[in-house]
């Protein structure tokens, strides 16, 4: 894959998005890396319906209006995360029209969010609609505890945690958590940097492979560092 080419793709998605004013927030990995801390590549584009429902007629419209810019495929209704609780999800995997080889697609995810408004947002010149820290904060949490051996996940969390304590934001995360109606407690949170720590432990080489995949600014013992730190 050619990051620079994705990143560029990636823009264009975004500008077309924008013109279509569509009732989504933009957040997750993307534009935590490119837009705050650059200290990792992060290939795909996460939006969270303001509506908090999916509207999958409306999302097929938006589908249809991409295709005269960019080629799509593999579009898809599944159902995402077992933690809080499923939730609807739409995927598609975009190319740019002259990637003719398929080889640096784009996947956008449109997520039903059990926690619509709950959190600020910045408008890009574009005219998308930016999640600010605290809702990435939120979310690649809602993503650590449905998936603790992700890499990816873990340096966000690592990053975001240098700005913003961990510990000191869980507190915030579990309030959120309980306010809809469910349960967490902390240490549900150590168990699954435990999970994390057990696989990092078990192949060093395998995670030192996949932060140079992602670009990592943050190399494996930085990462085992920051791991033994929250697990001591």
């Amino acid at each position: 894959m050619n990051v620079e080419k994705i990143y560029l793709l990636q823009d264009k998605i975004l500008q077309v998005l924008g013109k279509l004013n569509i009732p989504f927030v933009f957040s997750g990995s993307t534009p935590l890396s490119r837009a705050f801390f650059n200290h990792r590549n992060s290939f795909d584009l996460q939006f969270f319906s303001e509506k908090g429902e999916l509207d999958y007629n409306f999302l097929n419209k938006i589908l249809k209006e991409l295709e005269s810019d960019f080629d799509i495929n593999s579009k898809n209704e599944t159902k995402k995360y077992t933690f809080p609780q499923p939730v609807d999800t739409y995927r598609a995997k975009v190319f740019d029209k002259e990637d003719t080889k398929k080889e640096n697609p784009v996947e956008i995810e449109f997520l039903q969010d059990l926690f619509n408004g709950k959190f600020n947002t910045v408008n890009l010149d574009f005219g998308i609609k930016l999640e600010e820290l605290e809702g990435i904060y939120f979310r690649k949490l809602i993503d650590f505890f449905n998936n603790p051996k992700g890499v990816g996940t873990v340096l966000d969390i690592l990053v975001m945690d240098e700005e913003y304590p961990l510990e000191d934001f869980f507190k915030e995360f579990q309030g959120i958590i309980e306010e809809k109606g469910f349960k967490i407690e902390q240490n549900q949170l150590y168990g699954k940097i435990k999970i994390f720590k057990e696989e990092l432990e078990k192949d060093i080489i395998k995670i030192d492979k996949e932060l140079k995949f992602l670009g990592s600014v943050i190399d494996v013992h930085h990462l085992r560092k920051w791991i033994n730190s929250k697990t001591a």
